[in-house]
């Protein structure tokens, strides 16, 4: 539902906050990567970042594709953006044992 900024002023005015929503919420159905505390300020910071490309083919059920978006979670579980995929390393790439994919930030809320 939308509604009118004198709307949610008057409900602002009476405390009212139910009309907000959690941006988690917003994008629930994006494959999320939680990054491990010492990529924290890497994500912070809106670096690139590469993953085992079965991280997000586990949840989304289909092997990723560039310009796929996926949820950046920092290692407590805050939402610090969303990042696409930009960059596919296929097997043996890179000395790699498996796909990986780099993921670049879109939006940031940190």
């Amino acid at each position: 539902d939308s509604l009118t900024l004198s709307q949610i002023e008057g409900m602002v005015q009476k405390g009212e906050t139910g009309f907000l929503t959690d941006l988690s919420t917003l994008f629930k159905e994006l494959p999320v990567i939680r990054v491990p505390a010492e990529e924290d300020i890497l994500l912070r910071n809106g670096n690139y970042l590469t993953y085992p490309a079965s991280v997000i083919a586990s949840q989304s059920g289909q092997r990723p594709c560039e310009g796929d978006r996926v949820r950046m979670e920092l290692s407590d579980g805050t939402l610090a953006g969303l990042y696409r995929i930009s960059e596919i390393f296929p097997e043996g790439k890179r000395s790699i044992r498996e796909e990986a994919v780099r993921v670049t930030a879109f939006k940031m809320f940190v």
